[in-house]
């Protein structure tokens, strides 16, 4: 009977013992995460990705309220060109109908637009 005891006696102190680890565990991951990254990512953001392979893609980023076009591999990130100011405004301001806001339709317009700039 008294083994019975100090068993669960012990138990109750290893299950009490868990629950301050892990509190403690959760306080300092949200500590941690309020003095590392104090600001959050306002100032870069990606907005969309398009794997073109397992290992590599092209993506529209957002640097400031500017929108560059990168292609990204395992060994590199490249900016292959800043989208022109009229399809960034549109783009920021939600001023195109979402359905067609993809990275197809936006690479398609931008090359379009240097096209245009060529000619």
């Amino acid at each position: 009977m008294g083994s019975d005891f100090s068993f669960l006696a012990a138990f109750m102190q290893m299950l009490l013992a868990l629950v301050v680890v892990l509190l403690l565990i959760f306080i300092s991951a949200k500590v941690s995460k309020k003095y590392i990254n104090p600001l959050g990512n306002k100032n870069l953001k990606m907005l969309e990705r398009l794997s073109l392979s397992n290992k590599s893609s092209i993506c529209i980023v957002k640097v400031g309220e500017e929108l560059f076009l990168m292609g990204v591999s395992d060994n590199s990130v490249n900016k292959i060109e800043k989208l022109p100011k009229e399809l960034e405004e549109k783009y920021l301001n939600k001023e195109l109908d979402m359905s067609n806001l993809n990275l197809a339709n936006i690479i398609n317009k931008s090359s379009n637009f240097f096209r245009k700039d060529k000619e």
